[in-house]
């Protein structure tokens, strides 16, 4: 992992990283997150299906917290991250100002970690324009009033998939009533 960051991130100074598929476990997670720390160029990171899980969310978090970092699109897709994960990644966005995109496809986020991230981005959060729950079986009606709710407040959000979810048609429609009062939303049950 640290040959990747000094080649692609130190020095060639690259704006996407897709480490897609790379058995990366939280220990690489945590080295990432040391490099983002410094980073001013990387602006999209993907590290779909690898074993991130919650450990590595909270090292990246805890480094996208500090607001030093350039990247605006983390995809955290097929890595086993549960709603201790999304509690880190909740906390990370009532400070962050410079992520857009977030992707959480295909993980073991449930209702309680779909809720803590709906809160913090109803009242704390005014930049991810994107935010992707696709495949998160966990996740069921008990989190469409937390969603509801989050896109009456939130300003910022422009998209949110939770097609492939736990959702009832009831749910989904409410969903989709509360996403027909915004401008130039796009939302995908």
């Amino acid at each position: 992992m640290e040959i990747v960051i000094n080649q692609a991130i130190n020095n060639n100074q690259c704006r996407e990283l897709r480490l897609i598929s790379n058995q990366i476990t939280s220990s690489g997670a945590s080295i990432l997150a040391d490099a983002l720390l410094n980073n001013r160029t990387l602006e999209l990171l993907s590290l779909w299906n690898n074993q991130v899980r919650d450990i590595g969310v909270q090292s990246l978090s805890n480094a996208l917290s500090i607001n030093r970092s350039t990247l605006k699109k983390l995809d955290l897709s097929q890595n086993d991250v549960t709603d201790e994960g999304a509690r880190h990644l909740a906390q990370m966005l009532k400070t962050n100002k410079k992520l857009t995109h977030l992707t959480l496809s295909n993980n073991k986020i449930g209702d309680e970690g779909v809720q803590l991230l709906a809160d913090a981005l109803r009242n704390r959060n005014t930049t991810l324009q994107s935010l992707s729950f696709t495949e998160n079986k966990l996740l069921s009606d008990a989190s469409v009033a937390s969603l509801v709710n989050m896109l009456r407040h939130n300003q910022s959000l422009k998209r949110l998939w939770v097609d492939d979810c736990n959702l009832s048609e009831e749910g989904k429609d409410r969903l989709k009533k509360a996403a027909q009062s915004k401008t130039d939303f796009q939302l995908r049950t």
